[in-house]
């Protein structure tokens, strides 16, 4: 191995790519990087670097077992076919190796030392030798023996004359081997279908035949086989057919017609000029009463004029004319003439006119000029008597309603009034009797006397108004106004107190203001201000047994702190329940609770409870019951609520005036609920939670510091099957001094 200097092996001069030119050595190419100097590397194809005779490009040399051009195919196998030089006859063919197919070409394609062993064509035997074979095939031979064909298609291979290439000839043999006889032969008569049967053929169908065929013949002239009265030798006639087959028609027919000459073409012809055919010559026409054949006016198609000649050589003159006057008697010299006096002249008549139209001959007023007035005559003589289009005729309209007054859009024209017509067209509603410019209006937002206003001034019906000079919708007597509507600025009643407060009114809330806001002559009455009733003692779950959670025996006490009753009516008493979700009900209007002065009312959920099978009743002072008085009864409505429940350890009882929380005045509330400095408000579920008495006040109320539990006995105690007594209160009086 060449050792070479490190500098010389890290040294480059530049890549381009493998050298183009395998001839010469690349230059960009260092001489470490190319080992045997023949332009080429590793890197760029070379398969081994250190022979400089192997290379990409090289010329190769097969069979030493070296792939000189680094192309990696098989050394020995030059030809590429798959067989190498040890088995393949020839390795520069890639057609020629042993598993090859043997073919017609004087090559041992196959390499089994053999020649063309297997041929292309199949022999058979020629013994006529016409080039057709026949029988059992001899084998297949790239040449074919001599006495053999490449085809068994000869019918009779004993006679030359038989063979598919033979013409066909009439001598009973199948001379060309298509199966069939004498059928085309070349020497046959020519025969044609004689459809018709007139011993005339048809040209377009000729057969060659040997022998005779039936239904023809050898005469093919006939020019039309479909008619027998056709063909070569038949009476010409006058049908548009040619029917001697001489291509010509209708020619010397023994039906021809006779024609005359039409020289002035007015289709009749000069009876002394003729011409026979079948068909009108040109200038000729069947009809020969022509009287005048130079002048086409003239002819017994002509209409006869008025002009001193016979137009219709009917050889009278000017009679019927269909241009001569009819002329009738016009004996009322009106115009028009009488239809059933009439005369037919060329000239005109004195006393006649050319009109005959006219219906009465005997008055100049009546005829088709004239103008249909209502006078029971038929005037323009159309058949009709006063028509709707007399001139005079007046317009009457339907009346629908028969209020005497018609409808303007119903107008008729007629003499004589119609049925369930009117002569007055000012109807309004016609659908409507009590509808009519001579109706009364009434308020009722009809125009009911048809002048174009609705409930105006002076209506049957009206109602008086009253200036409502503050808008509140109550009027005052100072001013008021007869209408059917209500008018802007007016109100239905008279019994504002103050037309200039909008405040004061009937329907106002009386406030404590010293005014008399409701208009009942009375100031500030009944005026309830917050604080005025407050709440001052509250039982929410009474212990019952062992169980806290019993909620029938629950109660709260409302105390009236002013000296006038209060009546709670319509009043809403609304709670929270732990998660602060409202619920309330309204004291019934009806039954109603009032408080006197400086009293109580007690509000409980039921009057009893029920628990093994014992009732206990301890609530006798109550004033109203929200629950149902059955506690096995489920009910909620507007003024009994089973499901307003106090709860202990938070909640709230609110009373409001005059609605509910968000339309009414709150007087007072109680909310209690857990403080984290001072702790529960009194929760003990065997007693009430009472306010001090020193404490009756609506704002001291609302303070945890205000309540305590009870503690003294009372007459309401509740004493438990244990005898252990619980206390409950002291609903309806005054409560005991807190501890």
């Amino acid at each position: 191995m060449r050792l070479i200097p490190f500098f010389l092996a890290t040294l480059f001069i530049g890549c381009d790519g493998p050298d183009k030119d395998p001839d010469e050595l690349d230059t960009d190419v260092t001489a470490a990087a190319d080992a045997d100097g023949d332009g080429y590397t590793n890197e760029t194809g070379d398969c081994d670097d250190d022979n400089a005779a192997v290379y990409p490009g090289a010329d190769e040399i097969w069979y030493d077992g070296v792939d000189q051009n680094c192309d990696t195919k098989d050394d020995y196998d030059q030809d590429e076919d798959g067989a190498g030089q040890s088995e393949d006859c020839d390795d520069t063919d890639a057609a020629i190796f042993p598993d090859a197919e043997e073919v017609c070409d004087g090559i041992d394609n196959d390499c089994d030392g053999e020649l063309d062993e297997t041929g292309e064509r199949t022999a058979y035997v020629d013994a006529d030798g016409d080039g057709f074979g026949a029988g059992e095939a001899l084998g297949t031979y790239c040449e074919l023996p001599v006495g053999t064909a490449d085809n068994a298609e000869d019918c009779d291979d004993t006679n030359l004359a038989v063979s598919p290439s033979a013409e066909e000839i009439c001598d009973g043999l199948d001379n060309d081997c298509d199966t069939a006889v004498d059928v085309g032969a070349t020497d046959g008569r020519v025969h044609y279908t004689d459809a018709d049967a007139d011993g005339f053929g048809d040209p377009s169908t000729g057969t060659s035949a040997c022998g005779e065929i039936e239904g023809t013949v050898e005469d093919g002239t006939d020019c039309n086989d479909g008619d027998s009265l056709t063909f070569p030798g038949a009476v010409e006639m006058c049908d548009l057919v040619d029917n001697d087959c001489d291509a010509e028609v209708d020619e010397g027919s023994p039906d021809a017609r006779t024609y005359y000459l039409d020289a002035d073409a007015d289709g009749y012809g000069d009876p002394a000029v003729t011409a026979s055919a079948c068909g009108a010559p040109a200038g000729y026409v069947e009809a020969g009463t022509d009287c005048d054949d130079a002048d086409a006016g003239l002819s017994p198609g002509a209409a006869e004029l008025c002009d001193g000649i016979d137009n219709d050589c009917d050889a009278e003159i000017d009679t019927d004319s269909p241009d001569a006057l009819t002329l009738y008697a016009d004996a009322d010299l009106d115009g028009y003439g009488d239809p059933a006096a009439s005369v037919t002249s060329c000239d005109a008549r004195d006393g006649y006119v050319s009109d005959g139209t006219d219906c009465d001959d005997t008055s100049r007023a009546s005829n088709p000029g004239a103008a249909e007035v209502c006078d029971g005559l038929d005037d323009d003589c159309d058949g009709a008597v006063d028509e709707a289009s007399a001139t005079d005729a007046p317009t009457w309209y339907i009346d629908a309603d028969v209020d005497g007054f018609g409808d303007s859009s119903g107008g008729t024209p007629a003499c004589e009034q119609p049925a369930g017509f009117v002569a007055l067209d000012t109807d309004c509603d016609d659908g409507d009797a009590a509808v009519n410019p001579r109706a009364t209006e009434a308020c009722d937002g009809a125009d009911n006397d048809c002048d174009g206003s609705t409930d105006e001034a002076g209506a049957t019906g009206e109602g008086t108004w009253y200036v409502d000079g503050d808008g509140d919708g109550y009027g005052s007597s100072d001013a008021t106004m007869d209408a059917c509507d209500e008018p802007s600025g007016y109100a239905g009643s008279d019994d504002d107190c103050d037309d200039a407060d909008a405040t004061s009114n009937p329907g106002a809330a009386e406030l404590d203001d010293g005014v008399d806001n409701d208009c009942d002559l009375l100031v500030d009455e009944d005026f309830v201000a917050e604080g005025d009733v407050i709440i001052t003692e509250i039982t929410r779950q009474p212990r019952f047994g062992s169980s806290s959670t019993n909620t029938n025996g629950q109660w709260f006490e409302l105390y009236n702190t002013t000296d006038t009753d209060i009546d709670l009516s319509g009043w809403y008493i609304q709670r929270l329940s732990s998660t602060l979700a409202a619920d309330g009900f309204y004291v019934d209007p009806v039954e109603g609770v009032t408080i006197g002065a400086g009293d109580y009312a007690v509000f409980c959920k039921t009057d009893n409870f029920t628990s093994s099978s014992t009732v206990y009743s301890f609530m006798d002072p109550c004033d109203y019951y929200w629950g149902d008085e059955s506690a096995t009864a489920s009910y909620a409505g507007t003024y009994r609520d089973n499901t307003f429940n106090l709860q202990r350890d938070e909640d709230e009882v609110a009373l409001y005036m005059g609605g509910d929380a968000s339309t009414g005045t709150r007087i007072d509330a109680v909310h209690w609920y857990y403080d984290a400095t001072n702790g529960y408000w009194p929760r003990d579920a065997s007693r009430s939670m009472q306010l001090e008495p020193a404490g009756y006040d609506a704002t001291v109320n609302d303070s945890l510091d205000a309540w305590c539990s009870t503690t003294a006995n009372s007459y309401f105690d509740w004493y438990l099957a244990s005898s252990t007594a619980r206390e409950f209160g002291t609903p309806g009086i005054v409560n005991h001094a807190c501890p």
